[in-house]
This record gives structure tokens, C-alpha cells and sequence, in this order.
């Protein structure tokens, strides 16, 4: 302690104003936590969509990058890839594979081999425009005790608005549907000799009035590989001839009970669906791609996915 001449002690002073200092008590501190929590509940579901909306987005492009290689293929063989070649080769995925930007696997297609004497690099090595960014899968490859094991994908072409379509090409009136097989005159070979059904030109009711390919539902995508042209999934094949309950396996939805779009990734039994919030893209014949929403009226799908149906349609409607 040090006094002045006046006998004050400053070294007091001083601490008594240091013992002053204002600070927190408990009561504003807990204000500010709770007003920090309010800021993160109402930042974050802010962040959350702004990542979904770049998520979809991101999916949009997928779809627009599949669209132009359909178009691609068109342009090279003209006509449009079949849905599959024959139960267990190639479905219409791998067919265009070969048309997709910055994909080297499309030299390892053989358009004229079964699908499980596909080389192993082409079955094993995801596309990355095949899969959406909003799901998340727990593994890319498809599940080993549902059929050959090979990369899985997000879409699937739609093919039929008819329940148990069969081989009869009247009853697949959507726009990538099952070849014509050619006989080569002895029975043998036939896989390698076919013929696609559709063109451009058969789509009557117009390119952007169509709809081509959809996002296909989680249980879907996980099933079965994007490539495996096997009979069962019919949303990526559009065989149609088991019991189908929704649009792409050939569901008439204007008469068949069950048929719906899956809502969460969590749904079976539907074979449309996707893990966005709401809505699901597809693909429609002018290559573009267009967000749909998942409650859509279902005779409203039907009158998209027929080719030449005659139906007034708007894209709008979507």
C-alpha cells in the first residue's frame, strides 16, 4: 500500500475500481444461449433446404445429361434403346452408356452378351449421372440375394401405362419399350439380331408432352443393377408382365388398386419415387428434365407416358 502526500492509499483506489468491472450475471447469460439456440433453429433448416435445392438441382442435370444421351444414340442408330434387349441382357441404361458425357465405360458394352458376362469394370463401376444426389445409399451395388450382383442406379424408362403388359408391342405405349427380336431362321442367336419399335417419330404427342425415364423408388434401386435386364424390375426394364402395382411396371393406373409413387425411401412395393422432399424429376423426349410433383393425379402421369395417346396435355401439369 503507498499513500500520497495527502495520505490517500491509490493502490486501494484502484483495486476497489477493479472490483467495479460489470460482467455477466447468470440470468443474461442464459438470455444469450437462449437466443443463439433460436438462431440455430432458424438457421438451419435454411441451410438444410439450400443444400437439398443444390441436391436436386444436381439431379436435374443428371437428368438432362440422360435425355441428351438418348438423343445421342437416336442421332447415331436411328431409333430410341429399348427398355431391355431380352430377360438378363442389357437393359436401355447400358445401352446408351456408351452416349453419356465423361463415361470411358461405354467400350465395355456388348450389346450382344448377357449381362452377367459383362466385363466386371462395367458392372462394378458406378456412373455417377445414373445416381441422385439427394439418396444416400448404403451401398452403390445392387443387393446380392435379389439377383446378379452389379452398379446400381436412381432412374428408371417407363414403358407402359397397362397392367400385365405383355411381349405385344400394342401394349407398351410409352416411348422406350421391348425390341422386336428378329429369328435368324434356325432358333439360335436371336438375343443378337432385334430391332427397337420406337423413333422419334412415333412419338406423336410431342417430345416435351412425354415422358421418358423417372427417378425410381429407393426399394427399387437397391433390388436389382441399372444394367441387369432381368424380368423383375420392371421400372428399369418395363416388362410389365408380372403383378404390377405402379406406372412403370405397367400399372394401368386408371383401373389397378395400389398404384402410387413412393413418398420416402422407406416405401416398397412402388416402383416411381425419389428421396426429394415433395417432388421427383424425370425425363421427358426432348431430353429435357422437369421436377414433378409426388401427389400428382395419377391418370395425369398416364396421359404424359403415352406416346401417341392424342391426350391434351401441359407440361404445367406436372
Amino acid at each position: 500500500m503507498v499513500q500520497d502526500a495527502s495520505g490517500n492509499c491509490w493502490h486501494c483506489e484502484k483495486s476497489s475500481r477493479a472490483d467495479a468491472r460489470p460482467g455477466f450475471t447468470l440470468v443474461e447469460l442464459l438470455v444469450v444461449i437462449a437466443i443463439i439456440g433460436v438462431l440455430v433453429a432458424l438457421l438451419l433448416p435454411a441451410i438444410q433446404a439450400a443444400r437439398e435445392a443444390a441436391r436436386r438441382t444436381s439431379c436435374l442435370n443428371n437428368c438432362r445429361q440422360i435425355g441428351i444421351a438418348v438423343h445421342n444414340l437416336h442421332d447415331s442408330k436411328g431409333d430410341l434403346p429399348p427398355s431391355r434387349i431380352v430377360d438378363g441382357w442389357l437393359t436401355w441404361a447400358g445401352i446408351i452408356l456408351p452416349y453419356i458425357e465423361q463415361s470411358n465405360l461405354g467400350q465395355y458394352v456388348d450389346i450382344h452378351a448377357l449381362f452377367d458376362d459383362q466385363p466386371d469394370i462395367l458392372k462394378n463401376t458406378p456412373v455417377m449421372t445414373f445416381i441422385c444426389p439427394s439418396r444416400n445409399h448404403d451401398s452403390l451395388l445392387s443387393d446380392p440375394t435379389k439377383n446378379s450382383v452389379g452398379v446400381r442406379g436412381d432412374f428408371a424408362c417407363v414403358s407402359s401405362t397397362w397392367f400385365g403388359a405383355g411381349d405385344a408391342g400394342e401394349y407398351f405405349d410409352g416411348a422406350i419399350i421391348t425390341p422386336e427380336l428378329i429369328d435368324d431362321g434356325d432358333g439360335n442367336n436371336r438375343t443378337t439380331n432385334w430391332k427397337s419399335r420406337t423413333t422419334f417419330r412415333s412419338i406423336e404427342d410431342g417430345l416435351s408432352n412425354t415422358l421418358i425415364i423417372s427417378e425410381n423408388s429407393y426399394w427399387m434401386s437397391q433390388r436389382y443393377s441399372i444394367y441387369d435386364g432381368d424380368d423383375n424390375p420392371g421400372a428399369i426394364c418395363g416388362t410389365g408382365s408380372l403383378a404390377a402395382r405402379s406406372i412403370p411396371r405397367g400399372a394401368r393406373v386408371t383401373e389397378v388398386s395400389g398404384a402410387r409413387i413412393a413418398q420416402t425411401p422407406e416405401e416398397t412395393g412402388a416402383w416411381v419415387g425419389a428421396d426429394h422432399p415433395v417432388i421427383l424429376n424425370v425425363i421427358m423426349g426432348d431430353a429435357s428434365g422437369r421436377t414433378m410433383n409426388k401427389d400428382i393425379d395419377l391418370t395425369v402421369i398416364e396421359q404424359f407416358i403415352t406416346r401417341a395417346g392424342q391426350e391434351t396435355v401441359s407440361i404445367d401439369e406436372l
